[in-house]
């Protein structure tokens, strides 16, 4: 937690301690209306003060001794000493001593409720460092529970929670600090980390889904993507012949991670005659110096010039292809024409393909082609198209979650 809380501590224990002890016995009118310190207890306390203001904070403890040595202290007293102890220690960084300190005075029962939230709040950052889960959560929910709004304190209680085994808790905590975030701003990257935690140890697969997918919209980053997909891929009712498109999706978010992924995707584009696909997947692998220079080198190696050779074939045979497909009543040989254009570099005119083959229509896999129509716009650069496509896709076997998903990608 942040360190404006010694700040903040201080403001309050000198501005109820030292500077107010002057209202000793020999005044008895004030007396009568306020708590008052025994001058005893009281000239150490302002010079430690002083001390304290001027970052002595070691002398300023010596002095705070001093007054806690004086006998037959009332509560008042007790806990006005125990706060500028625990300051005192707050400013050397002896977080054990006021851990100690805060909880003792606050256990007085005489710190004045509008002094409590500064000190409820010290109490929960030095619990804190001092890893002291207990007493973090008892100092923690009391300062919420006191109106206290300082978001560190629900992070360190979530934190703590979680430590504690209670991932409910730790749920409300992170889903309390998403809703006090300011209208109109992102959702911070730590807090639905936290949320993530707690959610994968509540075991709560429908939320987890969901703050995956806030991550991916917010945070974009490969692991947040690798996971994504992999959990669309290991649903009960997801169809084998969606894996390449889930692969193409992990390429296109920068997840598709070592040789042995990019192998596999380019071994279903090959099978799924889509050469020009599989030759860039390849090329894109023997860029990284990593997977290069790595153990699966040669095997890529290998694998690209059948994929070159596979290219050459099909450039060789596309003008009758092209005349065949467009004879053909069904509109898929055009469809797959037209990806092969697109993910050749020849996007304007892959693309017209592919939306003239599903106007002309198809026997099956209508879904499947708008994915990919939706998949391969969205490469382009035709964001606006990619969503309308993408928004038709339907189905229960997978093509309509990586739609959703390839609309959550970054803009």
């Amino acid at each position: 937690m942040p360190t404006v809380v010694h700040a903040a501590v201080l403001a309050v224990v000198l501005a109820s301690g030292p500077a107010a002890l002057a209202q000793t016995a020999a005044a008895p009118a004030a007396a009568a209306s306020a708590p008052t310190v025994r001058a005893e207890i009281a000239a150490p306390l302002q010079a430690a003060q002083a001390l304290l203001q001027a970052g002595r904070a070691a002398e300023a403890l010596a002095q705070v001794r001093l007054a806690e040595a004086v006998p037959g202290a009332n509560a008042h007293e007790r806990q006005t000493v125990l706060r500028m102890k625990g300051s005192s220690a707050l400013a050397l960084r002896d977080d054990a001593t006021a851990l100690q300190a805060f909880q003792a005075a606050l256990d007085t029962g005489a710190v004045p409720p509008a002094e409590q939230l500064p000190l409820l709040l010290a109490t929960t950052r030095a619990a804190a460092a001092q890893g002291r889960t207990e007493a973090l959560l008892r100092a923690g929910r009391a300062y919420l529970q006191q109106g206290g709004r300082e978001p560190a304190v629900r992070v360190a209680l979530a934190r703590a929670m979680l430590a504690a085994g209670d991932a409910a808790g730790a749920t409300e905590q992170a889903r309390a600090l998403l809703a006090e975030q300011p209208a109109g701003t992102p959702p911070r990257e730590e807090t639905l980390q936290l949320l993530l935690r707690a959610q994968r140890a509540a075991k709560d697969e429908a939320g987890l889904a969901a703050t995956l997918e806030a991550l991916a919209t917010h945070h974009p980053r490969p692991s947040i993507w690798a996971e994504l997909v992999v959990r669309v891929q290991g649903a009960d009712d997801f169809a084998d012949r969606l894996t390449i498109d889930a692969y193409r999706l992990l390429r296109h978010t920068r997840a598709l991670g070592d040789a042995a992924a990019h192998a596999e995707l380019a071994r279903l584009a090959l099978r799924a005659g889509q050469p020009a696909e599989a030759l860039a997947v390849l090329d894109e692998a023997l860029a990284q110096p990593r997977i290069a220079q790595g153990p699966d080198g040669p095997a890529l190696r290998t694998q690209r010039e059948q994929a070159a050779a596979a290219v050459a074939a099909e450039r060789s045979q596309r003008a009758a292809e092209e005349k065949s497909a467009r004879a053909a009543a069904d509109g898929g040989p055009l469809f797959a024409l037209g990806l092969t254009l697109a993910a050749g570099g020849e996007a304007p005119a892959g693309l017209a393909l592919m939306a003239e083959a599903l106007a002309k229509g198809l026997k099956a896999g209508a879904d499947d082609a708008r994915l990919r129509l939706g998949a391969a716009q969205l490469q382009a650069g035709r964001r606006a198209e990619a969503e309308q496509t993408l928004a038709t896709v339907q189905g229960r076997d997978g093509a309509a979650t990586l739609a959703r998903l390839w609309r959550l990608t970054p803009r």
